[in-house]
Order: C-alpha cells, then structure tokens, then sequence
C-alpha cells in the first residue's frame, strides 16, 4: 500500500527498513524476499549525512585517488550503503535464512554519465546493446528450501518477468 512514512528519506533505508520490519514480523513462517534497490538509478546520490561516515567517505576518497570522477565516486558509495544495507538484512534473517528465497537483479545496466560501468559489456541502459540489459542477479535459496539433488548451475538467459515460474 502506498506510504508517505518515507517521504525525504533515502531509499536504501527505507528498503532495508521495511524488510527488517518483515523479517522481525515473520515468525516461523518461510520468506520469499525481493530486493529492487535503486539506489544506482539516476539521479545517483549519497545523502549529506553519511558523506562524512569513514567507509562511505573512504571509499569516495579512494576512487578519487584512482582517477575515477567525482561521479564514479558517488555511485560507488552509494552502492556501498546498498552493500552494508544487505548485510544487516542477512544479519537480521539468522536461523531464518535457512528458509528464505532472496532475489536481486536490475531492470537494466547502468548508466555511464551517472557514475554506471558495464564494462566489458557495450552499452548502458536504454540501449540495446548487453550492457543496456544483461545484469548481474543474487539468489540466496536458504538450505532448508534446496532440493535433495545439488543445483544445477543455469547459463541461459532468464527475463525478470519470468522469475517466478522459473524458480
């Protein structure tokens, strides 16, 4: 249902805060999670506030010693809250990972004037070369859901629309 408890506020906490609320709320009760971060989505950003903090800060200050623009900085430490904020939703799952589905992919590559890389894929988003389109993706399928037989590894193409039906 729409919300405007977030209004002003970063979407990665607000994401992050409303799957810690779900999996507190969950109880015995198997999770299927997916995560559509957009925090690397134009328009990239940090929030002032955690500019300053030392890993983001650090990070930014890294990149910028390797050369990379003040740009490429602010998207990587904007994907670094994204990073920080799955690691307290693993955190918070505990024994529950254990029967928990979690997916994350992207709806598109990035994109290259906002700090994206594809590389060595050509292309970004809004174009139909494989880096407008062919995205990473995370499955977390926690052991107590696994079939009895190892998975096995998939090199073909899976369209997000078809996520469900091929889990």
């Amino acid at each position: 249902a729409p919300t405007s408890d977030y209004n002003g506020a970063y979407s990665t906490f607000a994401f992050r805060d409303e799957a810690l609320a779900v999996i507190a709320a969950l109880g015995d009760k198997r999770l299927l999670l997916y995560q559509a971060w957009n925090a690397v989505h134009a328009t990239v950003a940090v929030p002032d506030d955690f500019a300053g903090e030392l890993g983001i800060a650090g990070l930014m200050h890294q990149a910028r010693e390797r050369g990379e623009t003040a740009t490429r900085a602010t998207f990587l430490g904007a994907l670094k809250l994204v990073d920080d904020a799955n690691a307290a939703i693993f955190g918070a799952l505990g024994e529950k990972a254990r029967d928990t589905v979690w997916l994350q992919t992207s709806d598109n590559g990035g994109i290259v004037k906002d700090g994206g890389n594809n590389y060595p894929l050509r292309g970004e988003k809004n174009l139909l070369f494989q880096g407008g389109f062919h995205v990473p993706c995370f499955l977390w399928l926690g052991a107590g859901l696994r079939p009895a037989a190892p998975p096995k590894a998939y090199g073909g193409l899976v369209f997000v629309a078809d996520v469900l039906p091929t889990l």
